[in-house]
């Protein structure tokens, strides 16, 4: 009697410790726990190759291939926290990984191509992309927006990923779509803007490289209190833009103004104006007290020009080698 119990406690704790692996998955499978492909996967019909129903799921590409037709989500999740895709490639949606209210979303290791947007964080918080590889998009590729009065996209981090031929890199709008982290990421030959801001307040942008973007390098709109340091942005026909009342359809309940943003020591190289403040289409304060100090404007046709909107900004302290006609100013009250 003692040997068989012996035997039966000796099956349980082996049993106990073998952990059975994540299951693989098909087409339009709803999904609530941890799945790994096992081969690549094409989809045509639903609306999303994959659906998530639970919180703290992963889904492993494990290296191969999600793929699909534009009139799919590859990945889509809605109300429930804490999705990480991880690890192989996604194509051929009109979104790569569709979030809304999910809060914690985590993409990492992944290339997604020749979608429309690669992930959109739609009044999700707390996300973090990184070390992924976005490319070929006809709409931006990381959206991430707030639309609905009440709720946020805050605090997620774009960090270390390699954007190529998208249409905008990366575009955060709408009220209390704020304190967001955009560090580190290569984005070169956007089709308009590399990073694109509207009625978005307090990020952090640091030591990104934007490389001939088609309109411009990074461009802010009705945003205020934005962090902007050390990164590089080179050739095209304007480096920075900082801008009021230029359109775009996002909430926004808030002043229609630009101010208090700080862009300090980053280079910018090769544009037709290197700075640019104020849409020009009033004289009324919209784009003010902005701090554009100790960058290099180099090789530019123009510098910094100020619009007739642009009032009381400080642009003292930058370096203008190579640029034709350092300073254009339009505004009221600038220093420089």
């Amino acid at each position: 009697m003692k040997h068989s119990k012996l035997i039966l406690f000796s099956v349980l704790l082996v049993a106990s410790l073998y952990v059975l692996p994540a299951r693989a998955v098909s087409c339009g499978d709803s999904i609530t726990t941890n799945v790994t492909l096992t081969t690549d996967l094409h989809c045509t019909t639903g609306y999303a190759a994959l659906e998530v129903f639970a919180d703290n799921v992963t889904i492993d590409l494990n290296g191969y291939r999600l793929s699909g037709t534009s009139d799919l989500a590859g990945i889509h999740v809605n109300g429930f926290d804490n999705l990480e895709v991880k690890d192989g490639v996604i194509s051929g949606f009109w979104a790569g990984v569709n979030t809304g209210r999910s809060d914690g979303l985590e993409v990492h290791n992944t290339v997604i191509t020749n979608v429309g947007h690669a992930v959109i964080i739609a009044m999700g918080n707390n996300a973090r992309l990184y070390n992924n590889d976005f490319l070929f998009t006809t709409a931006s590729a990381v959206a991430i927006n707030n639309r609905i009065a009440g709720l946020t996209a805050n605090n997620n981090v774009v960090e270390n990923n390699e954007f190529h031929q998208t249409s905008i890199g990366i575009h955060i709008c709408g009220d209390d779509a704020d304190y967001n982290v955009l560090r580190g990421n290569l984005i070169w030959q956007s089709n308009d803007y590399g990073i694109h801001l509207i009625q978005s307040s307090n990020n952090i942008i640091k030591g990104n490289t934007i490389l001939d973007a088609g309109l411009t390098a990074l461009r802010l709109n009705n945003s205020s209190f934005n962090n902007i340091r050390r990164n590089s942005l080179r050739e095209g026909r304007t480096g920075l833009s900082i801008l009021a009342n230029a359109g775009g359809a996002c909430l926004g309940t808030g002043l229609n103004k630009s101010h208090r943003n700080r862009f300090v020591g980053n280079h910018s190289i090769g544009f037709e104006t290197g700075v640019f403040l104020g849409l020009g289409t009033a004289d009324t304060r919209e784009v003010y007290r902005n701090r554009i100090i100790g960058n290099k404007l180099y090789n530019n046709d123009t510098g910094i020009y100020f619009n007739t909107d642009a009032h009381r900004n400080n642009a003292t302290g930058n370096a203008y080698h190579g640029t034709t006609t350092e300073v254009i100013d339009t505004g009221v009250d600038n220093n420089y």
